[in-house]
């Protein structure tokens, strides 16, 4: 994650007092599946969230003491759960999550073409 977005984040938590996190634009195309069907979704209103995730921290140790359920992703689901306004601020696409090997192999590359 680049000093901007982190710098971004913190200011932006400073200066609303709700919780921050960055996202992304997603340009993939999406579907919405029901039991029944599935059907095209406008990715213009989707946003993909990255980290890190910023909360002042009273909030969200507070927010942590609700019985854990399985829609809880993140910290912001969790936030967002117990009330807590949540402020989305702009990412960076570089920011991936390493969450399997093509995920660390990209990451490789970005930090070997000094693009990170």
């Amino acid at each position: 994650v680049s000093k901007e977005v982190i710098g971004r984040c913190y200011r932006e938590a400073f200066d609303f007092r709700c919780g921050i996190i960055p996202v992304i634009e997603e340009r993939n195309s999406v579907r919405i599946l029901t039991a029944y069907e599935n059907k095209a979704f406008d990715r213009e209103r989707i946003r993909v969230v990255q980290t890190p995730q910023v909360f002042p921290a009273g909030l969200l140790k507070n927010a942590y003491e609700t019985p854990y359920r399985e829609e809880f992703t993140d910290d912001a689901s969790v936030a967002e759960d117990d009330g807590i306004q949540i402020k989305l601020v702009e990412g960076d696409e570089k920011n991936i999550k390493i969450t399997t090997p093509l995920d660390l192999r990209f990451a490789e590359f970005l930090y070997r073409d000094n693009l990170i």
